[in-house]
């Protein structure tokens, strides 16, 4: 050992006394310790040091198993003290395993022991004629396997010298940090120490003991967003309690923002649960929507201690609790328990599940039960059957799928069939979900809490960290806002030369993720041509009818490429066919039926009908699940003077922010074609004032933004008020502050009395009047 004289059996020679001095740090010790009969140490503190730095090196742990007193009288003192004369230092495998269990058998539990008796053991004594303790005698066998890991898990060694207390301390006290925080700080101060979660965390809770640092988590969670509610007096924060334990089972929580946010974009909910963010395995449920640039936006939040109907109940009532609006639709994975509380509680809500968890669970629930080779043929079978675009269809090929697969009927009846409705394409292509199939916004988000919070973060820390990424999404949406303001963009040729005028409007109202999208139907307008049909003959025609899949199927063979799951993956096939979008309106309301034809590829042609009040249908079906006005009708717009263009088309949650203020202006815009020749005004009693009232209520929009307008007033006049009161309690002024409230309510209840009689005089000035005429006419 570097810096340790050489050790020697020659008792009168002083090369061979450990001083101990080298052995303060046992990182430094990087040479083989030795043991040896008569082995002297200075003290008996430094002959322990060694002793379990030698366990160290060789894997195991060295702890003290026996130790014999001498007393002697102090003569100053005039006491006895107490000297350590023998000790005995043992493997921390010795001894015996003595269960102590009193409890009746049925509360016991079956803990481990390490204790199997082993032999080794080291015998030290300090005689009293000498001043140096000796090894007298020495075990070294053991009986037992050492574990290569001793030397890392092993307790002793795991455990935190006083420089790390002290850093602990300090980040436990003046910064609030968890335990993931701290192993971050001091791992790279301290690379050779084991930092577990369990030691810190007992580290951390024995410092909050000893400096009186109260409140659990749960309190913690809660103080942060009770701060943050006297800030936003309309935040919604609802904890559950458990009122047996009277401990937190759940929590629930919407900024003021979020609550604006779902104002607007609620229309489409996505909600799922993501495990492993705090230490208490708690799930944390997510609900995302996306705004109007497209952006995923966190909606709101919620702990819940289990995943069971009830809990998914509870968060969903919470959230009409919280702002009074139920989602039109609502984007879940296959869990029964949400699939249960949305019926539920989001009775009027269209439920839509998550298609890749789908595509996930098949092959877990069907693989086995139906063999590699059938399961195959299923999978392409079942997809098939998925992709039906009518409801006819559909019921056909999945009754063929049961008779084919009967050892997946189980399954493939409960709860496939019963939730047709949420996947088969027949059913939600006429939904409108902002173009999403799946949760993956959700998932994406996810991944992003978990790069900063892990399964030893607190329910605060995970807080913190939602609330930090709604700082972001705010910041990001600025940025966006400010980035489309500040810079110039060069509308492409087709976009300036055919749909100039359309285009000036759009850019005025419309986000600019939107204002791109809809740029991008216009160009590729282009690659279309249009026939007209003759209505009579339209309500005849069958010909779409033709397998897409099989078309689709043939051309990725002959293109080479992998067969795609979902049939609106495939960017120009039909979601409907035209009878079942004739049939969706009265026949009276039609006024034309075309025919768009793509250049390239013929087959894959679509149907626009245009409607008697400006509102069209395409079989693309594109407005009605992404909200955006599709290219087979700006190619229509080009050719034919009757397709015109209103921007409540589309969805207003696609305005731009400061638009929402103008719909009622928006919404007596005239209907404007590719020229202005082809402008068209509206009066307000023209139904085209609010367009497609079949898929965006846009009159309960508006009324929504009032509603909201008005908690956000609620919520601003409690903040004054609670501001108001306690300067009156700090200045003792309370008598003031009620006087100037009760001036104002006597001024508003004296003017609704006046209102009340002004009321009342004019119904009897009118009945008064009505009997002068009734007597005059007798």
């Amino acid at each position: 050992m570097e810096g340790c004289n050489a050790l020697q059996q020659e008792p009168d020679r002083s090369t061979d006394i450990i001083l101990g001095s080298e052995l303060e740090n046992f990182d430094s010790v990087t040479n083989p310790i030795e043991l040896s009969i008569g082995l002297r140490f200075d003290t008996w503190e430094i002959a322990e040091r060694y002793l379990k730095e030698y366990g160290r090196q060789n894997g195991f742990v060295v702890n003290r198993h026996r130790v014999e007193f001498v007393e002697f009288h102090d003569c100053q003192s005039e006491n006895s003290v107490r000297i350590a004369k023998k000790r005995t230092f043992a493997c921390e495998y010795s001894g015996k395993y003595k269960p102590n269990k009193s409890k009746p058998i049925e509360q016991q539990h079956n803990k481990g022991s390490k204790k199997t008796d082993c032999k080794w053991h080291v015998n030290m004594s300090k005689p009293h004629n000498s001043d140096f303790i000796h090894i007298t005698f020495m075990d070294l066998e053991h009986n037992h396997k050492i574990l290569a890991d001793n030397a890392r898990f092993a307790t002793t060694f795991r455990k935190f010298n006083q420089s790390i207390l002290n850093e602990i301390e300090r980040a436990v006290v003046y910064g609030r940090c968890d335990a993931y925080t701290i192993r971050n700080l001091l791992q790279p101060l301290y690379p050779n120490q084991l930092f577990l979660t369990q030691d810190l965390s007992n580290a951390i809770q024995k410092i909050k003991r000893e400096k009186q640092i109260t409140g659990s988590d749960a309190s913690q969670l809660l103080k942060f967003l009770l701060e943050q509610q006297k800030e936003e007096p309309m935040m919604f924060v609802q904890p559950l309690i458990n009122v047996d334990s009277n401990r937190l089972c759940g929590i629930f929580w919407m900024t003021a923002n979020q609550i604006i946010l779902w104002s607007r974009y609620s229309d489409v909910v996505l909600h799922d649960n993501t495990s492993r963010t705090n230490k208490y395995n708690f799930p944390l449920s997510l609900f995302i929507l996306v705004d109007n640039d497209g952006k995923s936006r966190l909606g709101a939040q919620a702990f819940l201690n289990d995943e069971t109907q009830e809990s998914y109940e509870w968060i969903l009532q919470q959230t009409l609790d919280a702002t009074g609006i139920e989602p039109k639709v609502i984007i879940t994975d296959m869990d029964p328990a949400m699939d249960a509380a949305c019926q539920t509680t989001y009775s009027n809500a269209y439920h839509v599940h998550c298609i890749w968890h789908m595509a996930q669970n098949l092959p877990k629930r069907l693989k086995n039960k139906l063999g590699t080779t059938d399961f195959k043929e299923f999978i392409h079978d079942f997809w098939k059957t998925r992709n039906s675009l009518c409801v006819e269809v559909f019921e056909q090929r999945f009754q063929t799928l049961l008779n084919k697969f009967p050892n997946g009927n189980d399954y493939l009846h409960d709860p496939i069939y019963l939730t047709r409705h949420s996947w088969a394409r027949a059913f939600t292509s006429r939904v409108f979900t902002a173009g999403m199939q799946s949760t993956q916004r959700v998932e994406s988000i996810n991944s992003i809490i978990h790069k900063v919070v892990s399964s030893s973060s607190t329910m605060a820390n995970v807080a913190e960290a939602l609330d930090s990424r709604m700082q972001k999404e705010e910041m990001n949406k600025s940025f966006i806002a400010w980035k489309y303001q500040s810079t110039m963009y060069y509308q492409p040729f087709v976009v300036e030369n055919f749909f100039s005028n359309i285009n000036s409007i759009i850019q005025k109202y419309l986000s600019p993720q939107i204002v791109e999208e809809i740029h991008k139907q216009m160009c590729e307008s282009v690659l279309y041509r249009c026939e007209m049909l003759d209505i009579e003959d339209a309500f005849k025609f069958d010909e779409d009818q033709l397998d897409q899949n099989e078309i689709s199927e043939n051309q990725a063979m002959t293109n080479g490429q992998e067969e795609v799951n979902n049939i609106e993956e495939y960017y120009d096939y039909r979601q409907t066919y035209l009878k079942a979008l004739i049939n969706s309106v009265p026949k009276e309301s039609i006024k034309e039926v075309w025919q768009i034809i793509p250049y390239l590829v013929p087959n894959s042609y679509q149907h626009v009908i245009i409607l008697n009040d400006g509102t069209h249908l395409c079989t693309c079906l594109l407005l009605v699940s992404h909200g955006i006005i599709c290219r087979h009708y700006f190619k229509l717009m080009i050719e034919n003077p009757n397709a015109l263009f209103h921007i409540l088309l589309m969805p207003t949650r696609w305005l731009q922010d400061d638009a929402w203020n103008q719909i009622d202006l928006i919404s007596n815009k005239p209907f404007i074609g590719t020229s202005s020749k082809n402008l068209k005004s509206t009066s307000s009693s023209d139904p085209r004032i609010y367009p497609i009232p079949k898929h965006h209520n846009n009159i309960q929009e508006v009324e929504v933004r009032h509603h909201t307008q008005k908690k956000v007033y609620y919520g601003r006049i409690m903040g004054h008020f609670k501001q108001a009161l306690n300067y009156s309690l700090e200045d003792n002024d309370q008598e003031n502050l009620d006087n100037i409230i009760l001036t104002y309510i006597a001024e508003k209840e004296l003017k609704q009395q006046n209102k009340t009689q002004s009321v009342k005089r004019k119904t009897l000035k009118d009945n008064d009047n009505q009997n002068l005429s009734n007597e005059f006419k007798t």
